[in-house]
C-alpha cells in the first residue's frame, strides 16, 4: 500500500511538475511572442490609422478644391461685376444655386471693397440668410479675404463664431483669365455636423471633429500635438480599438480644429486571435502527451508565429505596392511624372553644384495611334512595354526614362560635360526604331520624334524644360516626324509669338481691327473690272498688318473661322451692294471659305441669310473653295455645294492644281469656274511644264463649260500667253493689288466713266 501511495504521490508530483513546468514554458513562450509582436503590430495598427486620418484630410482638402473649382465656373461674373446687370443675378444666384452646390454663403466684392453681390443660405431650411457676422471682419481689403490681386487665389478654413467654414476666393478676371481685376468671388460652406457626417457615410470612418477652444488644455490630446512637431498622435482605447488624433489649421496658420478618427485594431485582433489558438493546441497536446510536449510546442508555435509574421509581411508588401504603383507607369513599370519630376529636381539640384549640362528629351511614338486601332489595344502595350525596354536597354543606369501617358516618353540625360555628348545619345535613341517590333508574329515599324531642351540654356526648373523639350518635339513633326530637334530660342519666341496672336486675335473682331481689302478681276475682252476677291486683313495696333498666313491657321485651330468668315462674308455683300446702291457697275464679289466653315452644318443656311440682309442678288456672289475641301468627304461637299448652288451664287475652284486633281470630282461638282493656282502662273516664261499644265487646266476648263481665270499674274509675258490661250479673266499684281474700298470705287469710277464715254462716242 505504501509503494502505491508512493507511487501516486511521485505520480502526482510528477504530473503536478510538468504541468507547472508546462504552464511556466506558455507563460514564456506567450511573454517572448508578445514582446516580439507588439511592437510591430502596434507600428502596423499606427499606419493604418494615420493612413485613415490623412484620407479623411485627402476628403477635406478635395472639398476644399471643389469648392475654389465652383468659384471659378462663372463664365459671365467679370460681366456681372462689371456693369451690375440683374439678369446675371437673377439666372444665376438663385436659391437653387446655393442648394446644388451646397454653399452656405456666396459674396461678389468689387475693386474698393463693396459689396455687389452677399447672401447666406440656410441649407437645412432652404432659405437665404445674412451674413455671419463674423466673416465681415475678414472681408477687409487689408485681410486675406480681400486681396484683389490677379494671380492671388485662397482656399482653406476660416473658424467663425458660427462655425468653422470652408473658405474659397478668387480674383474677379475676364474668361481669358485677364485683367484688371474687378474685385473678388468668395463662396462659403459650413463644415457642420451634417458635412462631417457625410464625410464619415463617405470614408466609411468613426469621426469626431472639435473646436480647438471647446477643448480642456489639460486632458486633451490635440493640445500635446500642438505644443509639439507630431502632425498625428495616437491612443490606444482598449485592446480592439485606436484612436488618431491631428490638427487643422485655419488661413492664418492658426490651430482651430481637433480631428479624431476612432478605428479597430484588426492586426492587433489578428494577433491576438493567433496566440490564442496557439495557447490552445499547446494546452490539448501537453495534457494529451507530456513527452513530447516541447517537440509539439516548438513546432506549434513555430508554425503560429510563421502565420502571424506572413500576415504582417502581405500588409507591408501590399503597402510597399502601393507606394510603387504611386511613382511608377502601371503598364510599362517606368518612373511616372511624378517621380520624374523628383528625379529632375535633383538632378538639377546636383548639375548647378557640379556645372553640368542636363539634356531632357521629349519623345512622342510617330502615327501611334493609326498602329494601335490596326493591331489591337491589346498588342498596342505590348508595343509600348517593348519601346520602354529598348528606351532602358539603351542607356545608363543613371539616365532616367519617364512614361509621361499614352505614346510620350520623357528622358533625362545627367553628368553630360557638352552637347555633343548629349547629340550622341539622342542618335542612339532614334536607332532603335530602325528595327522593326514584333508582334503577333509580324514585324511592325515604328517610329518618333524627339525634342530636346538643355539644362540651363532652355530652363532652370522643371515645367520650362519639359514644356521647351515638348515645343521642340512638335518642331520635329512638323518638319517630317522620325527625327529629333533641339530647342532654339527661335521655338521659344515662335511658340510666344502664336500664344500672343492668339490672345490679341480672341479680341480682334470686337476691337474692329479685321478689315477686308478688294483685289480686281480684270476680263481678258474688256479689259475693265468684272469682280473682285474679299482678302481679310488683321490691322492690330502694336503689331501693323498681320499676314493672313500667320493669323488664319491660329483662327482655325481655335475654332474663331467661324465667327470671322461670317464677318467677312457679311461685310463684302454689304461692301458689294453699296457699291450697286451707289451706281457703279455691278460685279462680282469673291469670298473664301474654309473647310471648318463646310464643316459647319449650318453655312447654307448663313449665306442664305446674309443675301437677305443685305439685299445681295446671289448671282454677284462668287463662294471660293479649294481642292483639299473637296478631298475630305467628298459626297457631304456635293450635297452642299448643290445646296449652295440652289441659291443662285457662283461656285469657284481655288488654286486647281496644286492638290491630288481629280477630273472624277470635276464632273460631280457645282464648279462654274477654275482658278490656275499661282504656282504655274509664275512659271510662265520659266517652266515648258508650267506652261503646258496652264494651257491643259485653260482647255480643261472650256471643254467643261467653266470659265477660268488666272491669279498671281505679275508681268507682260505671263498676261500674253494667257491672252493667246483664251484665259477668261486676270487677277494680280500686273493690273492691281488688293485696295481698301474706297481705292476699288476709284477704279470702277473710272471704267463707268469710260463706258460712258463710249456710248456718247457711238450716238
Amino acid at each position: 500500500m505504501k509503494k502505491q501511495h508512493g507511487f501516486k504521490s511521485l505520480r502526482n508530483r510528477t504530473i503536478v511538475t510538468l504541468t507547472l513546468l508546462f504552464f511556466g514554458l506558455i507563460v514564456l513562450i506567450f511573454i517572448i511572442l508578445n514582446t516580439i509582436l507588439s511592437s510591430s503590430i502596434n507600428k502596423l495598427d499606427n499606419g493604418y490609422a494615420q493612413e485613415h486620418m490623412e484620407r479623411f484630410k485627402k476628403a477635406i482638402e478635395y472639398d476644399l478644391t471643389l469648392l475654389s473649382k465652383t468659384a471659378v465656373d462663372w463664365a459671365n461674373t467679370y460681366k456681372f461685376v462689371e456693369d451690375e446687370n440683374e439678369e446675371y443675378s437673377t439666372d444665376h444666384l438663385y436659391e437653387n444655386t446655393f442648394l446644388n452646390q451646397k454653399l452656405n454663403l456666396m459674396i461678389f466684392i468689387d475693386q474698393w471693397g463693396e459689396y455687389i453681390f452677399a447672401k447666406g443660405m440656410d441649407l437645412s431650411n432652404e432659405v437665404f440668410t445674412s451674413l455671419p457676422e463674423g466673416l465681415k471682419e475678414h472681408l477687409d481689403q487689408n485681410n486675406v479675404l480681400g486681396n484683389t490681386d490677379w494671380d492671388y487665389k485662397l482656399e482653406g478654413l476660416l473658424m467663425l463664431s458660427e462655425g468653422p467654414m470652408l473658405i474659397a476666393t478668387q480674383p474677379i478676371l475676364s474668361s481669358g483669365g485677364e485683367g484688371p481685376v474687378l474685385g473678388n468671388l468668395v463662396i462659403g460652406r459650413f463644415l457642420d455636423d451634417r458635412v462631417v457626417n457625410d464625410l464619415a457615410s463617405r470614408l466609411d470612418l468613426d469621426i469626431d471633429v472639435e473646436n480647438i477652444n471647446d477643448i480642456n488644455q489639460n486632458e486633451s490630446q490635440y493640445f500635446k500635438l500642438i505644443n509639439s512637431d507630431l502632425p498625428i498622435k495616437f491612443q490606444q482605447l482598449s485592446r480592439d480599438r485606436i484612436a488618431a488624433y491631428s490638427i487643422l489649421e485655419d488661413i492664418y496658420k492658426q490651430p482651430v480644429l481637433g480631428l479624431r478618427i476612432e478605428i479597430p485594431r484588426s492586426t492587433s485582433m489578428i494577433g491576438r486571435n493567433g496566440m490564442k489558438y496557439v495557447l490552445i493546441s499547446l494546452i490539448a497536446v501537453g495534457f494529451v502527451f507530456t513527452i513530447i510536449l516541447l517537440i509539439f510546442l516548438d513546432k506549434n508555435i513555430l508554425s503560429r508565429l510563421l502565420s502571424i509574421s506572413k500576415e504582417i509581411e502581405e500588409g507591408e508588401k501590399i503597402q510597399e505596392e502601393m507606394r510603387y504603383l504611386a511613382y511608377h507607369d502601371y503598364l510599362t513599370g517606368l518612373p511616372n511624372r511624378l517621380l520624374l519630376t523628383d528625379r529632375l529636381k535633383q538632378a538639377i539640384h546636383i548639375s548647378k553644384r557640379t556645372e553640368r549640362i542636363i539634356g531632357v528629351i521629349f519623345l512622342d511614338l510617330d502615327a501611334f495611334k493609326i498602329v494601335n486601332d490596326s493591331i489591337g489595344h491589346d498588342q498596342g502595350d505590348e508595343l509600348l512595354k517593348e519601346v520602354a525596354q529598348r528606351l532602358t536597354d539603351t542607356l545608363r543606369k543613371a539616365d532616367t526614362v519617364c512614361r509621361m501617358g499614352g505614346d510620350e516618353f520623357l528622358i533625362i540625360i545627367q553628368n553630360l560635360t557638352n552637347v555633343n555628348d548629349l547629340e550622341r545619345i539622342v542618335k542612339k535613341i532614334m536607332h532603335i526604331f530602325s528595327y522593326p517590333f514584333k508582334l503577333k508574329e509580324q514585324n511592325f515599324y515604328v517610329t518618333a520624334s524627339a525634342g530636346v531642351a538643355i539644362f540651363p540654356e532652355d530652363g532652370e526648373d522643371v515645367e520650362m524644360l519639359i514644356k521647351n523639350a515638348d515645343i521642340a518635339m512638335y518642331k520635329a513633326k512638323e518638319k517630317g516626324k522620325n527625327q529629333y530637334v533641339f530647342c532654339s530660342p527661335v521655338m521659344k519666341n515662335q511658340v510666344a509669338e502664336t500664344m500672343k496672336l492668339t490672345n490679341c486675335l480672341y479680341r480682334a473682331h470686337e476691337r474692329n481691327e479685321l478689315i477686308l481689302h478688294y483685289q480686281p478681276q480684270i476680263s481678258h475682252n474688256t479689259g475693265k473690272i468684272i469682280g473682285v476677291e474679299a482678302l481679310i486683313r488683321w490691322n492690330h495696333p502694336e503689331l501693323g498688318l498681320v499676314s493672313p498666313g500667320k493669323f488664319i491657321p491660329i483662327a482655325e485651330q481655335t475654332g474663331l473661322i467661324n465667327p470671322i468668315g461670317e464677318w467677312v462674308l457679311r461685310t463684302a455683300c454689304h461692301q458689294n451692294k453699296a457699291w450697286q446702291d451707289a451706281g457703279f457697275p455691278h460685279i462680282r464679289m469673291g469670298v473664301n471659305l474654309s473647310v471648318y466653315q463646310f464643316q459647319d452644318s449650318n453655312i447654307v443656311t448663313q449665306v442664305e441669310s446674309v443675301l437677305k440682309e443685305t439685299g445681295l442678288s446671289p448671282k454677284y456672289l462668287e463662294l471660293e473653295i479649294t481642292e483639299s475641301i473637296v478631298m475630305k468627304e467628298t459626297s457631304y461637299i456635293v450635297e452642299v455645294l448643290n445646296d449652295l448652288k440652289k441659291l443662285g451664287v457662283i461656285i469657284s475652284l481655288d488654286d486647281f492644281g496644286t492638290e491630288y486633281s481629280s477630273l472624277n470630282y470635276l464632273k460631280q461638282l457645282p464648279i462654274d469656274r477654275i482658278k490656275i493656282a499661282i504656282q504655274f502662273i509664275h512659271g510662265i516664261a520659266v517652266s515648258n511644264k508650267d506652261e503646258a499644265i496652264t494651257k491643259a487646266i485653260i482647255i480643261l476648263a472650256k471643254n467643261l463649260g467653266m470659265n477660268v481665270i488666272a491669279e498671281g499674274v505679275e508681268t507682260k509675258q505671263q498676261l500674253t500667253f494667257l491672252s493667246q490661250r483664251m484665259c477668261d479673266e486676270v487677277q494680280g499684281f500686273y493690273y492691281h493689288k488688293p485696295m481698301p474700298a474706297s481705292e476699288v470705287e476709284a477704279l470702277l469710277r473710272r471704267d463707268n466713266t469710260n463706258k460712258l464715254q463710249e456710248v456718247k462716242g457711238l450716238s
